[in-house]
């Protein structure tokens, strides 16, 4: 909540929605990562594809959602966070995204990670280096899934965004 006192006689008040965008252990949480009350709606459940999805520092509504000594969560939820960020921009409103990405698995080797993002028609968008221009590479990866020309929208299709080079996509059923 914000209020601005503009003169002579103006008064300005900012509200901000907070919409639950995600479901991590028992919590539920915003695009940005804030702790909200539980929705009447859809969310994602994210919470496996953390290590421990209630070790949490946190649990107060209105605080940022942060893991208790666990760097790789932290950095795993932030991409979640630019994920979901990315296709707002993408113009689908935060109440509508969990009608699209149903959910998010990591995969790490010794040399790449991995980030997989399922849709809600089965569609898996396979990111290479997630942690490399993810919000350009992720819009990119849309405009294969929308693509009119070739239907990509199918359960058993799966979109590949390498960090460098051409955006793929195949068929796996």
């Amino acid at each position: 909540v914000a209020v601005v006192k503009s003169f002579p006689n103006k008064l300005t008040v900012h509200l901000v929605d907070r919409v639950a965008v995600y479901k991590v252990g028992n919590l539920y949480v915003d695009s940005f990562g804030y702790v909200v009350a539980e929705p009447d709606r859809q969310v994602i459940d994210v919470s496996s594809a953390f290590s421990n999805a209630y070790d949490v520092v946190s649990t107060m509504v209105g605080t940022k959602l942060q893991f208790n000594n666990n760097q790789k969560n932290d950095a795993k939820f932030d991409l979640m966070l630019q994920a979901v960020n990315a296709v707002w921009q993408l113009n689908y409103s935060y109440q509508d995204i969990p009608s699209l990405i149903k959910n998010f698995t990591f995969e790490e080797t010794e040399s790449e990670q991995t980030m997989t993002i399922v849709t809600s028609t089965g569609v898996k968008i396979v990111v290479y280096s997630p942690s490399v221009d993810l919000t350009t590479r992720l819009h990119l990866a849309f405009s294969v899934y929308y693509n009119e020309i070739n239907d990509v929208t199918k359960e058993g299709s799966v979109i590949y965004v390498p960090q460098k080079g051409n955006i793929t996509s195949s068929f796996d059923k």
